[in-house]
């Protein structure tokens, strides 16, 4: 792709609603009761990496319901940005179970609420960020062309991987 405008044979495919689950690649796979049992006897180091697997994950599970609303401002010919479009949107970009998943890893991850509203922000904030990187919009671009070319319901986060490595080769990132 030359530009981050130019669509790809996913976004030109309106009428057509795509789904596919991923088959792993969530860092934590079994949800705590909380951080603190999760994390009893670790080194500090090993609780700041144990925290940054939780967050790196709730930042990718918004991402995917991130991306579709872009992909939708794009093919309305709108911008997005973190002004226009709020968390509680994602629910209208299939985001409502992402949501729902962000809410229980938040809830073993922070016990204040005000603290856990102020945490989910922060990382929404940074998932739009890296669903505006120009770099990353070709990666996710070339992942949805991907996801319609197999029509698979589940792609295995290995697969997924090895797409982004050959776009990641294909481009300069």
């Amino acid at each position: 792709m030359n530009d981050d405008s130019q669509s790809s044979r996913f976004l030109s495919k309106l009428a057509t609603k795509y789904i596919a689950n991923i088959g792993g690649g969530r860092l934590i796979h079994t949800l705590p009761s909380s951080i603190e049992e999760a994390t009893n006897g670790f080194s500090l180091a090993q609780k700041i990496a144990y925290q940054r697997a939780f967050e790196a994950d709730m930042v990718n599970i918004l991402t995917g319901s991130l991306a579709e609303a872009r992909y939708i401002a794009q093919r309305d010919g709108k911008l997005i940005n973190s002004g226009l479009i709020q968390l509680h949107d994602l629910h209208y970009f299939g985001g409502a179970s992402d949501l729902e998943s962000v809410h229980e890893y938040l809830e073993c991850f922070i016990a204040n609420s005000a603290l856990r509203e102020q945490k989910i922000t922060a990382l929404f904030l940074a998932a739009f960020g890296f669903v505006n990187e120009r770099s990353n919009w070709r990666a996710i671009t070339a992942l949805a062309d991907y996801i319609v070319r197999e029509d698979k319901s589940v792609i295995e986060c290995n697969e997924i991987i090895d797409v982004l490595e050959t776009a990641n080769q294909g481009s300069a990132f």
